[in-house]
């Protein structure tokens, strides 16, 4: 892995970290580090396998969310998902720690552990099925793009978005916050749209994604859309 690789995860992490904290006004909360290991052992996991298995993509990953062939739209929904990310690692800490008056019982943390569990382990499945996941919504047709129908992809028709929506409102349950559920929410409609637009430029650009859809019925969630 690459220094430069190394350098930009690090400042992923310090930023995300130094939000999170800084919303708490304080690093002695163990909800805080537990969810921060558990961030750094999933992206670490993913790293290195992306590096062993599809390079490719790794090097796409690693792009900004916004970029210059990406839809205005998509640009725009990129922009207000930052922007509620941003608002939720802030606001976390602060209703969890200084505020404290979440009224989430203990068992809810321990279903968000499991959501979250379950959130980076479908987001790493996604990404050894799919080499075409990249961060902005465009057709890649100088990478070859077609349609995957392997791995999660056989369940629903966005996983890598199923695991958003399970780590984001995990996330929410495990640090005890009802603000970052709400948040959660808006980021989770946010995907809805995101979704329904990206499906329209690849019903139109993808020859065989109109019979992909046609045999996997559902976007997100099995049984419910």
């Amino acid at each position: 892995m690459g220094h430069r690789t190394v350098i930009s995860i690090a400042g992923q992490f310090s930023f995300f970290a130094a939000l999170l904290f800084g919303g708490a006004g304080t690093v002695m909360w163990l909800e805080g580090w537990f969810l921060l290991l558990l961030t750094l052992a999933g992206a670490m996991l993913i790293l290195i396998r992306l590096k062993q298995h599809d390079p490719d993509l790794l090097a796409e990953r690693l792009k900004f969310s916004i970029q210059k062939r990406q839809p205005f739209w998509d640009k725009m929904i990129m922009l207000s998902f930052m922007a509620v990310g941003l608002a939720w690692t802030l606001a976390v800490g602060f209703e969890a720690v200084r505020v404290g008056y979440s009224f989430l019982h203990w068992s809810l943390q321990l279903v968000g552990v499991v959501l979250y569990c379950a959130g980076l382990w479908i987001q790493y499945r996604a990404l050894m099925a799919n080499s075409f996941l990249i961060p902005v919504v465009r057709l890649q047709a100088e990478r070859g793009q077609h349609v995957i129908s392997t791995g999660p992809y056989r369940y629903v028709r966005h996983p890598f978005y199923s695991a958003v929506c399970l780590l984001s409102v995990g996330a929410s349950l495990l640090l005890a916050s009802l603000i970052g559920v709400g948040l959660s929410i808006c980021l989770i409609l946010l995907l809805c749209i995101r979704i329904v637009k990206e499906e329209a430029l690849l019903l139109s650009g993808l020859p065989t994604y109109p019979d992909y859809c046609r045999d996997i019925r559902y976007r997100l969630i099995p049984c419910v859309w």
